[in-house]
């Protein structure tokens, strides 16, 4: 593909992204997985009520201590608990199988086939396990690179103005770059049945021939995220500071919601795009 064509293609992509927000079925998965997250931060912010407070005053205290029970620590740690959680719980348990299923009722969208929401769930519980193991791959490898090249980068940005923000903003990116390498296994697994390897190494090769054009589609969501991400991660000081807790609460509301359209753009594109270049 020329470049021509591959901006043509993109402007299409998004064209049909934004056209097809009018069939809120597509978004069903991605807002079930909203909803989840949204009870979960909830939780975390009345951890202290009962029946709750049983279970998760014992568990937040023995990881971090008993500070974090009290406030205003509670609220200092608290998009970084959320955050473990929902990255390393919720998106396991849940996101992996509403996130099949968005694949399967995008791939059927593109074929203008009918699919619910039921059937997009028992076609991803079929391929559970190897959507387990490539979130498992793809996550293990994020977080090997978080904890052995974060410092790395922090080196080379530590003589750059806002150091920490273009540490995290490098950060960010490498990460992107590592799951766009694995990222169309989902969709070769959900859509053309394939085998776990064959499927990754299928990834591999697409991202490989069209590194730019995936990047980009990985970072138009994760750019729509980054502002209030970057706030939440980095400025909960300063939120606190000067504002209040309410604040921080209000914000990482916002998050999901903001992350509700930024999932939809990410597996509506690489799956039209898997599509596109497969069929």
């Amino acid at each position: 593909m020329s470049v021509l064509d591959r901006i043509n293609l993109f402007i299409e992509i998004y064209f049909r992204i934004i056209s097809r927000l009018k069939a809120v079925k597509l978004l069903a998965p991605f807002l079930i997985l909203a909803i989840i997250q949204g009870l979960w931060l909830t939780i975390l912010v009345y951890f202290y009520y009962a029946p709750v407070n049983k279970l998760f005053s014992p568990l937040l205290s023995y990881f971090y201590s008993e500070r974090v029970l009290h406030f205003p620590y509670f609220y200092y740690l608290l998009p970084k608990i959320y955050n473990y959680g929902s990255f390393l719980f919720l998106d396991f348990i849940f996101g992996i199988v509403l996130c099949g299923a968005a694949v399967f009722m995008i791939g059927a969208d593109f074929k203008q086939e009918k699919i619910g929401l039921a059937e997009g769930i028992r076609t991803a519980f079929k391929s559970l396990p190897a959507l387990m193991i490539i979130w498992v791959l793809k996550t293990g490898l994020v977080m090997l690179f978080y904890k052995f090249g974060g410092p790395i980068v922090f080196l080379f940005a530590g003589d750059l103005p806002m150091p920490y923000f273009f540490t995290f903003f490098f950060i960010q990116m490498i990460a992107i770059m590592i799951s766009a390498f694995l990222i169309y296994a989902y969709p070769a697994v959900i859509l053309r049945r394939m085998k776990l390897f064959p499927a990754l190494w299928e990834s591999v090769v697409l991202t490989s021939k069209s590194f730019i054009f995936t990047f980009a589609l990985l970072f138009i969501p994760w750019l729509i995220q980054f502002p209030i991400g970057y706030l939440t991660s980095t400025k909960v000081y300063l939120i606190l500071g000067k504002f209040s807790s309410s604040t921080l609460i209000y914000l990482m509301i916002t998050n999901i919601g903001i992350s509700l359209i930024a999932n939809y753009l990410l597996f509506d594109s690489i799956t039209y795009f898997y599509l596109n270049r497969t069929e």
